[in-house]
C-alpha cells in the first residue's frame, strides 16, 4: 500500500506547494518508501542486552551474604536471570528506581534458593529409598542365612508379607490358626521349624491357597511365561508397562520408605484392581503382595529397567495365579 502524508491523504497542497495548485495523491511507490507493518521485529535476548553494572554488583553482594549464611548460589546474574528479569532490571535502573531493581534481584535469589531446596529434597528422597531397599535386601539375606532351608525361608517371607497386608499381628494370626503360638509363628517367619500341617493352618487363617505361600522369584518367571500370552494378562501388562505408565507412577508411592508395610502393599493391590476386577479378591491381593516381594527374575523382561514396573508385573502374575488357585479350590 503506498505511503501518504497528511497533505496527500486529504488532497491538499503541502507547505511547499505552488499557490493555487492542488496536489494529486501518488499512485506509485519508490525504493525509499517504508511500510512499518512489513518491517522486521527484533527481540533482544540476554546476549544482546546490557546488564547494568549496579545490578551485577548488588547481585554478587547478595550471593556473598547468602554464602555467609550457608547457602551457595551457582552462576552469575546472566546465567541465573531470565530475559524478562533482565529487561525489568534494565528498565528499573533506566527509570532510576533502585528499589524496584533490588526487589527483582531479591525475588530472583529467593526463587533460586527454593528451586535448590526442592532439588535437594528430591535427591534426599531418592537416597532414602535406595537405603531402604538395601536395608530390606540385607535383612532378607540375613534371614535367609539363618533359615533351615530355602523352602523355610520362602514360606517365612511369604507368611510375613501376607500377614502385613491383612494388618494382623503375630499373636492375632497365631490365634486365628488355632494350632500354633506366637513364638512358633515368629520362628516360621524367620525360616525355622516349618511343618506341612502348620503351613496349611496358616494358609487357611490367611484365606489364601497353601501353594501360594511357596511362590518365589523363579516360579514367578515361569508363571509369567504361562500367563503372558493370555488375552486378559496381555491387556493388564499393557496397562502396567506402556507409556504413559500411570500404574507404575501410582505404585511409586508404595516404593517409598518401607515398601512391605500394610499401606504400601495395599497400594499395590489398589493399582491392580484399577486395571482388573479380579484383584478385589483378598487371595489375589495376597498373591500380588507376594509377587511384589519377590519381583521378576533378572532374565525376564530385561528391557524393563524401572524396578517399580518390574515388581508391579510380578505382583500382577502372583495375584492372577493365586486368584486362579482360590477359584479352583486348589
Amino acid at each position: 500500500m503506498p505511503t501518504q502524508n497528511r497533505w496527500e491523504r486529504e488532497g491538499m497542497a503541502g507547505p511547499c506547494a505552488v499557490p493555487g495548485e492542488t496536489r494529486q495523491p501518488r499512485t506509485t511507490t519508490t525504493e525509499h518508501d517504508v511500510n512499518l507493518f512489513d518491517a522486521p521485529t527484533f527481540i533482544l535476548t540476554q546476549a544482546d542486552m546490557e546488564i547494568p553494572k549496579d545490578a551485577v554488583e548488588y547481585f554478587e553482594k547478595l550471593k556473598q551474604d547468602m554464602r555467609h549464611r550457608g547457602t551457595e548460589i551457582d552462576g552469575d546474574l546472566r546465567e541465573v536471570a531470565s530475559d524478562d528479569q533482565i529487561r525489568s532490571l534494565s528498565s528499573a535502573y533506566q527509570d532510576g528506581d533502585d528499589e524496584k531493581a533490588r526487589n527483582v534481584l531479591h525475588d530472583l535469589l529467593r526463587a533460586k534458593v527454593k528451586m535448590g531446596t526442592v532439588e535437594a529434597k528430591r535427591h534426599l528422597k531418592a537416597v532414602k529409598q535406595e537405603v531402604a531397599r538395601r536395608e530390606e535386601t540385607l535383612d532378607a539375606l540375613s534371614q535367609r542365612r539363618n533359615a533351615e532351608s530355602k523352602i523355610d525361608y520362602v514360606v517365612g517371607r511369604n507368611v510375613q508379607v501376607a500377614r502385613e497386608l491383612f494388618g494382623l499381628s503375630k499373636t492375632a494370626l497365631a490365634d486365628k490358626t488355632g494350632a500354633i503360638t506366637r513364638q512358633t509363628l515368629l520362628k516360621i517367619e524367620k525360616g525355622k521349624g516349618l511343618r506341612l500341617g502348620v503351613v496349611e493352618a496358616i494358609a487357611r487363617a490367611l484365606g489364601v491357597p497353601s501353594e501360594a505361600l511357596l511362590l518365589e522369584t523363579n516360579k514367578i518367571g515361569v508363571l509369567y511365561e504361562l500367563t503372558q500370552p493370555t488375552d486378559p494378562m496381555q491387556t493388564l501388562f499393557r496397562e502396567i508397562i506402556d507409556e504413559p505408565n500411570e500404574a507404575a507412577l501410582y505404585a511409586h508411592r508404595a516404593a517409598e520408605g518401607d515398601r512391605l508395610d500394610q499401606e504400601a502393599l495395599t497400594v499395590v493391590g489398589d493399582v491392580l484392581e484399577l486395571a482388573d476386577a479380579r484383584y478385589e479378591n483378598p487371595a489375589a491381593r495376597a498373591g500380588a503382595a507376594i509377587g511384589w516381594l519377590w519381583g521378576l527374575p533378572p532374565g525376564r523382561r530385561p528391557e524393563l529397567e524401572n524396578p517399580v514396573t518390574r515388581d508391579l508385573v510380578a505382583a500382577a502374575v502372583g495375584g492372577w495365579w493365586t486368584h486362579e488357585l482360590a477359584e479352583t479350590g486348589t
